[in-house]
């Protein structure tokens, strides 16, 4: 992501306005009505089209080689999952393409229904995912130009897109700020996973309870599962990442319930890896119990000025 998008977009968040918030101690104005039309240019040849069910061999392709990869996990969306997002208007996809019709950048904009920031309820927002483009083609306005489309293209007012980074961007302030903890799921004991709708709501209910940003309801991506008896069920959003070379599905655990979360990371699951967002004062307890370090992570609130550094991740129902 480019400076030129974010500075100067009256959309996005800055540190200035912030100090002003903070220091005035006047509550920040919750979203940017003025619907700002942004430019988007292309280099020359390039041409950007909507994510389409034909294009979808070719965007997990090109996600498998470049999105959010490192020596150690890959990015691995099933046709099937990408066909099924697109086709219930779940997912919104945006992808540019060279002069060959190769594709070298994609972003999706994931759609929440009822998006709580504290004591506000949003009837529709987002989230901005699968930001990729070719290392290539990188720095030549391909992002700047997904992007400023994406703004384009929503209705007025814009609604809030809530954006994830694996590592802190100083530049454009934090909404949620923490650590991710890792820990291989090596334990032979079967996991179960939970099903009864009424028990999965109660679950989601219970998990939300004093977190920052939330939504209502648990998506198609998320699961619930249980390990021990009397242990509260660990829900789990998956990444759809998996590691280099032995293929475990790596999981985000959603639930701040260690003891369940410990549970499940020693029994026999889908989930080979699971990553814990843990705010930083508490890494230390969970290194105790053999998790490490995974990386930083920021969310930032894209039109959602809520003047605040949270401690919780975002219990997003995807």
């Amino acid at each position: 992501m480019t400076d030129s998008f974010w500075s100067g977009n009256s959309l996005v968040p800055s540190w200035t306005s912030m100090i002003s918030h903070a220091w005035s101690g006047h509550p920040p104005k919750l979203l940017e009505t003025v619907h700002v039309q942004k430019p988007v240019r292309l280099p020359r040849g390039c041409i950007m089209k909507p994510l389409e069910q034909a294009d979808i061999p070719a965007v997990v392709e090109f996600w498998g080689r470049y999105f959010s990869i490192t020596p150690s996990c890959r990015c691995l969306v099933p046709i099937t999952h990408i066909s099924k997002m697109i086709s219930q208007k779940t997912w919104d996809g945006i992808i540019v393409l060279d002069t060959s019709g190769a594709i070298i950048g994609s972003a999706v904009r994931r759609i929440i229904n009822n998006l709580h920031v504290r004591e506000i309820n949003l009837p529709k927002a987002a989230a901005a995912d699968f930001y990729c483009i070719h290392p290539a083609w990188r720095r030549k306005g391909v992002g700047r130009a997904i992007l400023s489309a994406f703004q384009n293209s929503t209705p007025a007012p814009t609604p809030p897109v809530l954006v994830f980074w694996d590592k802190p961007q100083i530049k454009v302030p934090p909404m949620i700020m923490g650590t991710f903890m890792s820990k291989m799921c090596l334990g032979q004991v079967q996991a179960t996973q939970l099903k009864d709708p009424q028990l999965c709501k109660e679950a989601w209910l219970n998990c939300v309870k004093g977190v920052d940003v939330w939504t209502s309801e648990p998506g198609e991506e998320i699961s619930f599962w249980l390990q021990g008896e009397g242990r509260k069920p660990v829900i789990v959003w998956n990444t759809f990442h998996r590691t280099v070379p032995d293929g475990l599905l790596i999981g985000i655990v959603l639930s701040r319930d260690q003891e369940a979360t410990e549970g499940l990371a020693q029994s026999k699951s889908p989930w080979g890896v699971l990553l814990a967002p843990v705010p930083i004062h508490q890494t230390f307890s969970f290194t105790q119990n053999g998790w490490k370090i995974n990386s930083l992570f920021q969310w930032i609130g894209y039109n959602l000025s809520v003047g605040f550094i949270g401690s919780t991740f975002p219990v997003v129902g995807f």
